[in-house]
């Protein structure tokens, strides 16, 4: 069965239904919190010759950043540089320092009075990546930024957390497979976690341990755990000297989290969706919990980008949830792990041998014979329709019967956010169809948008996104304001921030609201140079609480652009306290939407 606006009523009158159903469904959300612009910097791609900044969309300037409250500075992670950032007037912040990096590097953090820097080899992605520790900033020491040492992690590290008494930095080494050096074969690193020691929590020194926790005991029961849902995707398919792949280098290890105690590291697999739960004080896995599916049989999605704009129907398909950064937060004795459901289809190429291979196909480049007798028929029939399936992006390798042909089909994402208990990752939550609902209610200019060309405007890339994962969530943050947790999220590529509320003692988000800065009926180059642009790919994002006695005096949310190469800073508004409500406007707009209604069924 699929839903959608009957198309036997009249054209004006459809909108009008459209219209009511959309305004409607908004009075399930009930609406406090919002994000306010308050100040954005661009930083340099490049300097030239002369020193002169020079700025390039998607130069990934900024891949990550860190907010230190008590120096009033930002530290941010690039491809090419790491900066300071001055913020003691968060109004205008500008760069105190930048220094060049030879390697990419994607990730900064913050811990006592140390600043840490994850960074790939300068060689290649499979070989070990460097933790780099500086001193923090000292302005007194213009120009000069303090390395203290390097120590080496795994291949590809991605993310890192900090033991509260920054007795331990926890990294999530990915370790995806990547050409060889000669460009003849692919090699596949064992995904990986350090968990490196530093005595009484003082980075200044060499660390007393460096472990490196891996999955090798996994290899052995792959097939059991393939069969509880955990993704095996890449087994070698490519490699021109037939190279078996282990279980244990799929995991890809791309984000760590750690309860409040640093007892436990909540490890993202996205490409596998799953989650690794390792114990810090033996240092080993405990277990691999798989997150399954989402089905879409009763939920809207709108999934062709040929179908006329916002098209919501519903299909007995199914997606993996795929996340990308977790948070872990405590009500009362229970953890919980909320979680950023992005979606990641996997592709490896070989360039100079023409050979690639990915795990994920459109609707339409299903061969017949590649499907089973079971499959549904309406589902059959809709992989030739382009306004249906036709170019919706499936996995090729989840869903197969026992003879290897597709009878259920898996999309990539799970176009929202979700809350697992962390102590079996029961889900106690989802976010369903809300986050698409809302963004087509509040920005349908730019729902489902791609950020990418940049010759075209965003109203042009409208739509365009529907095929793959739709409202691609991927960033998370958590803060607090008075009794009030708040779960912020960034969508990747239309450049969205939400925000869910936690009221006391409960682990069920409600969503609030949603926030997108810049223009959209220009292209996105003149936006950029115009810095009129939204943070496009919001691969960070800071929960800064309000300071009293100063400037800040209300909390705000800084988010790392990675495709803008901004950090922008943002109010947040608690509407309820008389700081701009907008309640008065949706009531407004549910009584027309009703007026609307009884004037088209009558």
């Amino acid at each position: 069965m699929r839903y959608q606006v009957s198309s036997t009523l009249p054209e004006m009158s459809r909108f009008y239904l459209h219209f009511a159903f959309i305004v409607c469904s908004m009075l399930k959300v009930h609406a406090t919190y919002k994000l306010q612009f308050y100040s954005t910097l661009y930083l340099p791609s490049f300097y030239d010759n002369q020193g002169n900044p020079g700025y390039e969309y998607g130069g990934d300037a900024i891949e990550h950043a860190v907010y230190d409250g008590k120096d009033g500075l930002v530290y941010t992670a690039g491809d090419a540089f790491i900066n300071v950032i001055d913020v003691s007037n968060i109004q205008s912040p500008r760069i105190l320092h930048y220094q060049e990096v030879t390697t990419d590097t994607p990730v900064v953090a913050l811990c006592g009075s140390f600043v840490a820097f994850l960074s790939k080899s300068s060689v290649a992605d499979f070989e070990d990546g460097t933790l780099s520790i500086y001193n923090k900033y000292n302005r007194a020491k213009e120009g000069v930024f303090e390395k203290v040492m390097n120590v080496t992690v795994g291949p590809e590290p991605e993310s890192i957390a900090f033991t509260p008494d920054c007795g331990m930095a926890v990294v999530a080494n990915a370790g995806t497979p990547e050409v060889n050096l000669l460009g003849t074969d692919i090699i596949d690193p064992e995904g990986s976690v350090s968990i490196i020691t530093f005595g009484g929590g003082d980075l200044s020194k060499p660390p007393i341990a460096n472990n490196k926790v891996n999955f090798v005991k996994f290899n052995d029961r792959w097939q059991e755990y393939v069969s509880r849902g955990v993704r095996f995707v890449y087994k070698g398919q490519i490699s021109t000297q037939n190279i078996r792949t282990f279980l244990s280098q799929d995991l890809t290890p791309e984000y760590v989290v750690l309860n409040s105690q640093g007892t436990k590291a909540y490890v993202g697999l996205q490409i596998n969706n799953a989650i690794a739960v390792i114990d810090i004080a033996t240092k080993s896995v405990e277990e691999i919990y798989p997150l399954g599916t989402k089905s879409w049989a009763n939920l809207d999605i709108d999934v062709s980008d040929q179908d006329g704009g916002i098209k919501f129907t519903r299909w007995p398909i199914k997606t993996l949830y795929q996340p990308d950064e977790l948070r872990y937060f405590d009500v009362g004795d229970t953890g919980y792990i909320v979680t950023a459901n992005e979606g990641d289809p996997f592709h490896v190429k070989i360039q100079s041998l023409q050979r690639e291979w990915t795990d994920a196909a459109a609707g339409g480049e299903f061969l017949d014979a590649e499907l089973s007798p079971n499959l549904n028929p309406v589902i059959r029939k809709a992989l030739n329709d382009s306004t249906t399936l036709k170019f919706y992006e499936f996995s090729t390798i989840d869903g197969l019967d026992e003879n290897g042909l597709l009878q259920e089909l898996h999309g990539f994402g799970g176009r929202g956010i979700s809350v697992y208990r962390a102590s079996d990752f029961t889900q106690v939550y989802d976010s369903g169809d809300a986050l698409a609902k809302m963004h087509a209610a509040v920005y349908p200019d730019v729902f489902n948008a791609d950020d990418e060309p940049s010759d075209q405007s965003p109203r042009q890339l409208m739509d365009k996104r529907a095929t793959k994962q739709g409202v691609d969530c991927e960033s998370l943050e958590i803060g607090v304001i008075g009794n009030d947790r708040l779960i912020f999220v960034g969508a990747d590529r239309i450049g969205t921030l939400m925000i869910f509320r936690l009221v006391k003692n409960s682990y069920t988000p409600k969503l609030e609201s949603i926030y997108r800065n810049g223009s959209t009926n220009r292209p996105i180059s003149d936006l950029f140079k115009d810095q009129d642009l939204n943070d496009a790919a919001p691969e960070a994002l800071t929960f800064i609480p309000a300071k009293r006695n100063s400037d800040q005096n209300f909390p705000m949310l800084m988010v790392a652009g990675t495709e803008s190469g901004t950090l922008s800073f943002y109010r947040i508004i608690n509407e309820g306290s008389g700081a701009g409500s907008t309640v008065p406007m949706i009531h407004i707009s549910i009584v027309v939407a009703l007026l609307l209604l009884v004037e088209c069924i009558v």
